[in-house]
């Protein structure tokens, strides 16, 4: 009877022992089925990856600028096309008086908001005040799949001095509408995030008299987007040229990403496109305001020739 007791009590240990060794091993179990941290870095690092090419690809596949001119999208209107337009300025302009049947999709949080109800099968086409931000709009539609285009010099200089744009301007307001496009969610959440950040960056622009302190003190860097002709013809002292256009991104990889970038043209619309690849791409990069004619040349800034 005594020997029944002790090999019942030790089956019993037994079997406790096993129980206990597989309650010990549960949590490790679990663990397993979570995200290591090197699986997070990887999906972080993946997803910068993809917001990094498809900056780089907007200047690999680029074939002309994406710019159309007031009276060629006035052409469009009386020939009874049915466009899709814009106007990423602020409501009470836009309440003031816009092109007729144009959305609001105002520059900044609003823009955030509203990026992802936009079309990926027709034209899109974008106008601001003088084209600035409208071209870094429109680099940033690009990268998303949507084939976005800049009214030229904008609503201030483009539209109104055009003869006879008070006909295409309504007050009537349209609601954008949601046009169910798929997107790549990394690159989609990277430019919500580039208009969600414009309010508190000067629009990533910045005033000719404040850039001229900076550069003669060699805190920035300077790069002129002109062609070279109109470069060698007089440049800020110091800026590198790196002419606007198909595959000007090679040549982003001998700039510093450890100071501010200042990046001009002629009126600020193909430095506006510029200035927001090269902040996707990782560049402190900003816009000069109102380019070299507009701006620089404007205020009677000096300029070299060497």
């Amino acid at each position: 009877m005594k020997k029944v007791f002790i090999t019942l009590l030790a089956a019993i240990l037994m079997i406790a022992m096993v129980g206990c060794a597989s309650s010990a091993q549960t949590p490790a179990s679990s663990d397993s089925a979570a995200p290591s941290a090197s699986a997070a870095s990887a999906e972080s690092a993946s997803t910068g990856n993809a917001v990094e090419t498809a900056a780089a690809n907007y200047f690999a596949n680029f074939t002309a600028n994406p710019a159309v001119k007031w009276p060629d999208l006035f052409a469009k209107i009386d020939a009874g096309e049915s466009l899709f337009i814009v106007d990423i300025r602020q409501q009470d302009v836009y309440d003031e008086g816009h092109i007729k049947g144009a959305y609001r999709a105002s520059w900044g949080s609003d823009l955030a908001g509203k990026v992802s109800m936009l079309p990926k099968d027709k034209p899109v086409y974008i106008y601001c005040y003088t084209g600035q931000t409208a071209g870094q709009t429109v680099a940033l539609l690009k990268m998303l799949g949507i084939d976005a285009y800049t009214l030229q010099s904008g609503y201030v200089n483009g539209a109104q001095k055009t003869e006879g744009y008070e006909k295409y301007v309504d007050k009537t307001a349209t609601e954008l509408p949601k046009a169910g496009a798929a997107f790549d969610a990394g690159v989609l959440s990277a430019v919500e995030k580039y208009f969600n950040e414009v309010a508190d960056n000067g629009n990533f622009q910045i005033k000719p008299a404040d850039a001229q302190p900076l550069i003669d003190a060699g805190k920035v860097a300077f790069v002129d987007v002109r062609q070279a002709a109109d470069y060698a013809k007089g440049h800020v002292k110091g800026a590198v040229n790196i002419p606007f256009g198909k595959g000007m991104q090679e040549q982003f990889k001998t700039l510093p990403k450890d100071k501010q970038i200042i990046v001009t043209c002629y009126t600020g619309q193909t430095a506006g496109q510029t200035v927001a690849v090269m902040r996707m791409m990782g560049y402190n990069a900003v816009s000069l305001q109102g380019g070299m004619t507009n701006g620089w040349e404007a205020q009677s800034l000096p300029t070299v020739t060497d």
